[in-house]
């Protein structure tokens, strides 16, 4: 995780409190900020790429960003730099809530 590993989190979010994102934007989103390609985010989320650069293009539209520089930083401003999907977290793995 090129992009989170870079960083001190505070804290993880499996609750988006989002209204504008569907579920499937915001995994696109989730990879997005991993600097994922289109094509490395269709195979991590067995969809066509087409479908990725569409997911993107409406979600820079939602954001009203034009990069994904921009993105990440939208990102930051909004929550959603500390959000991953529950659908990525691995059975098995525990989280601590303090």
């Amino acid at each position: 995780m090129h992009y989170m590993n870079r960083l001190s989190i505070q804290k993880i979010e499996f609750d988006a409190q989002n209204d504008i994102f569907s579920k499937r934007e915001l995994e696109v989103i989730f990879w997005a900020q991993q600097r994922l390609t289109a094509k490395e985010i269709a195979k991590r989320l067995g969809i066509s790429h087409q479908t990725v650069e569409g997911h993107l293009k409406l979600i820079y539209k939602k954001a009203d960003v034009h990069s994904i520089l921009q993105l990440i930083e939208y990102c930051k401003h909004v929550g959603l730099d500390r959000y991953i999907p529950m659908d990525f977290i691995r059975k098995g793995v525990q989280i601590i809530d303090e």
